[in-house]
């Protein structure tokens, strides 16, 4: 009987005990085991990087105003920009150096239904190395993502009795640019 059960039976039992302490009798028969009890510790490590998401990806649906017909544009992160000088010109989203040169490139495609749609964003290289060169940082593109497979696809495993238990594909990678250093 563990010191708990006793105080369990004290609680829910009359006892002899005028104060409502536990009889002499009753603690001589409390056991103490000492049982050895295996413990698994994991110790982790961790590193912060101070990181900036460089594009800024904009969507919205333009059937809600008048101003705009646009519903998707990607742009260059404010902290970019104002360090490299670049200028933003009106009726787009692309950006420009002080001396009129496109340094930025945002397209976008949208098919016919909500999901078929594209989009891709461009960079000078020399802006982009100069930028990672004055900031000393390096870029690093991690993504992870999920596609369904087409329908194409699953008939023809269907019908090639190699059906999959799954119906997606998942992919991830990780990229590192790091821009030739000038030693001038």
């Amino acid at each position: 009987m563990s010191k708990l059960d006793l105080i369990l039976r004290q609680m829910t039992q009359d006892t002899n005990s005028k104060d409502g302490s536990v009889s002499e009798e009753d603690l001589k028969r409390i056991e103490i085991k000492k049982i050895p009890i295996e413990s698994c510790e994991i110790e982790r490590e961790f590193e912060n990087y101070a990181t900036l998401i460089p594009v800024c990806d904009f969507r919205w649906e333009s059937y809600h105003t008048v101003a705009s017909n646009v519903d998707h544009a990607a742009t260059l992160a404010k902290e970019i920009a104002l360090n490299l000088e670049l200028i933003g010109y009106p009726q787009t989203f692309d950006l420009f150096s002080k001396d009129g040169n496109r340094v930025t490139l945002n397209t976008f495609h949208k098919g016919e239904t909500y999901n078929n749609n594209e989009s891709m964003f461009f960079m000078k290289e020399e802006f982009l190395n100069k930028y990672l060169q004055l900031n000393d940082l390096t870029l690093v593109w991690v993504f992870w993502g999920e596609r369904q497979y087409s329908t194409g696809q699953i008939k023809k495993l269907v019908n090639t009795g190699k059906r999959k238990s799954i119906s997606y594909k998942e992919f991830r990678n990780t990229i590192v640019y790091k821009c030739p250093r000038n030693d001038s």
